[in-house]
Formats: C-alpha cells, structure tokens, sequence
C-alpha cells in the first residue's frame, strides 16, 4: 500500500494553504511570502484611548462607532493649530506639502504656469544649450529652476486650499478631558515585515467596530516596480482577489449577508469594484474619489498598492486570518504572472 504524503507547507497550492489554514492565521503565517517585502495595516473602529496620543491613531470622520467620548466638546472646531491645516489635495500639513499646485512664486504669488518672473537674461545658466538655441534667450528649463529656488509652498493662496483635521494630538487647550473606552479613528501601522504583521495587530488592534469599518492593507514588495506592474494586470482586479477573497470567506465559514460580502460585491462606497488603476496612478500624490476601490494602485502616494475590500471583522480572530489570507492571495497572483504579464484567464 502507497502511504499519502503531506505536501510541505511551501509546497502547498494556494487552494490547499486556504483550505487547511482558512481561520488559522498563525498557521499559514508560517508559510513564507515569494514577493511581498512590506504590510501596512489600517483599521478603522473605536481605538484605545491609550493610542490616542501615539502616531499610530489617525482621525477619520467617516468612522463612527463609539461617538463622540467627549460629550459635548467641540474642541475640534475651535483649534487653531497651523500643524492641524492640510491641504485639501494631498491630505499633507501644509507644512510638508509639495504638491505642485500649491507651488507660487515668492515674487508675483503665481503658480508656474502665471509666472513669467523668471525669463530675464539673468536666470540664464553659463553654457547651457537650451539657452543657446533659444537665441540667447533664458530657456524654459532655466526658468522652471530658478522658479523652484523662489517659490514657497501654500496651500491657502494656491489653488487647492486647505482644510481642519485636529485629532486634539496638538497644543491647542482641550480642558473637556477624555472618557469612553474608545475614540473613533484609524490605528495605522508603519510599514511592516510579513513576520511582524500579526504581532503588531495582537498589541493593536480596534476594541469595538461595525459594518461602516473597513480594515485596509497596503503592500509593497521585494521587486517593487515590477510586481506593481504585474498586479496592474485588470485580472487581479476583476477576477483573482474578488475569485479567492469568496473562496476563503466561504471556507472560513463567513455569513454570506455580513459586511464582508457586501464590501466583496461592490455594495460599499468605499470599496467599489471599478477598476481605476490609470486614474490612481495619474493622481500622484493627491487623494482623489479614485481611490475608493476594492484596489487602489497608490504608487504615487505610497509606492505601495492597496486593498480596501475587507471590512474590519468584529470577531478579531477573522482580522488576523483574513489579513495573512490576503497576503497570499496578493503574493500567488506575483508568483503566477511574474513571467507573463499579459491579460490571461486564469480559473481556480
């Protein structure tokens, strides 16, 4: 009689990885990634006062879940911090913002394209060829660079303007004080290497969420240029992740009416199912309505792509499985096509 052998775990197809550690995260995570290098996690909910003032808590007001802690306090409203301005392009303080468009001439206060400051003789670089074509004349090139030596960033006299997000993090005076279990907002992780990811999450994880909440991951990877471009593939968009997202949730036991599913169907804002991947890309380091897709190709803003399908699960023991589920669902999809880019119909 033949004896049955296991496959080694790394040896283990991705239908066999989810069927045996479907709602074992600590299992598969012991099976390592091909490709990823980075995670990063972002999870929406009620979170710990005690993160409230660390760097890992973001407000998002679109979470709602506990309410507001502080009763009746509007010191949010009333802040005056410079700090908690940002720019309503890319969601930068406006000190650390360089978007183009906030980019005006210390000079006229106009943005590149109304500026005409820097055409003088003067600005002409010694030797420069572009000069010498243009009759002797200060080229564009020179211009545009004697342009970004004089110009400052702002926000408000540009044209994207700005807008108030105080997390009450800042040195404005907040005397309300601050009760509750939990505040709502995001905790969000540093990049994090696969082995640490579920480590991080059992320190830091939401106490309380619902079915608004959603739990974003963003990866990146050893190759990073090039499994972003195969991951451009519209495959992994329209049939892969949604494909092996309902494989594992059915394996795992998930409610087919739960948020999961309704998130997985495109029922949800903030994750539809349209592939955008060009107007993504286009839109640099800006946040435009693109972004609110099952995947967000975000190279521009975090030479990461991210996936924001999943809710975030109230039962946490779902968080950490989907989470290391996921991972292998994005590495395999590299795995597949890293010989091959091209469109291909690939069935499971």
């Amino acid at each position: 009689m033949t004896r049955k052998t296991t496959p080694k775990n790394s040896d283990l197809s991705l239908r066999q990885r989810i069927d045996i550690y479907a709602t074992d995260a600590d299992g598969l995570a012991q099976i390592p990634l091909k490709h990823i290098a980075f995670i990063g996690l972002e999870d929406e909910g009620a979170v710990p006062q005690e993160l409230r003032d660390t760097d890992l808590y973001h407000y998002d007001s679109s979470v709602e879940v506990v309410g507001d802690n502080d009763g009746d306090c509007n010191c949010r409203e009333y802040c005056e911090c410079s700090d908690c301005r940002r720019c309503s392009a890319c969601d930068c303080r406006t000190d650390d913002c360089d978007c183009y468009d906030c980019t005006i001439c210390s000079e006229c206060d106009g943005t590149w394209e109304n500026c005409d400051c820097y055409y003088d003789d003067e600005y002409m670089e010694k030797g420069c060829q572009e000069c010498i074509d243009n009759d002797n004349h200060t080229c564009n090139t020179c211009a545009r660079q004697a342009f970004d030596e004089n110009s400052i960033t702002d926000c408000e006299s540009g044209s994207n303007g700005t807008y108030l997000s105080c997390d009450m993090n800042c040195d404005c005076e907040h005397d309300c004080g601050n009760s509750g279990d939990g505040v709502d907002g995001e905790i969000v992780s540093p990049a994090l290497p696969y082995e640490k990811v579920l480590e991080f999450m059992d320190k830091h994880h939401v106490i309380q969420s619902n079915n608004s909440c959603g739990g974003h991951r963003h990866f990146s990877f050893k190759s990073n240029m090039r499994a972003q471009s195969i991951l451009l593939n519209r495959e992994f968009n329209d049939r892969w992740l949604p494909t092996w997202l309902e494989y594992w949730g059915k394996t795992a036991n998930i409610n087919h009416d739960s948020a999961f599913y309704q998130r997985l169907a495109g029922n949800v804002h903030w994750c539809k199912p349209n592939y955008d991947a060009i107007g993504q890309l286009m839109s640099g380091r800006t946040k435009e309505e693109y972004r609110y897709r099952r995947v967000n190709y975000c190279y521009g803003l975090h030479e990461t792509m991210e996936i924001r399908v999943l809710p975030e699960f109230q039962k946490f023991s779902l968080m950490r499985a989907s989470t290391i589920a996921l991972a292998h669902i994005v590495d395999e999809f590299v795995e597949e096509y890293k010989d091959d880019i091209k469109l291909m119909r690939v069935s499971i």
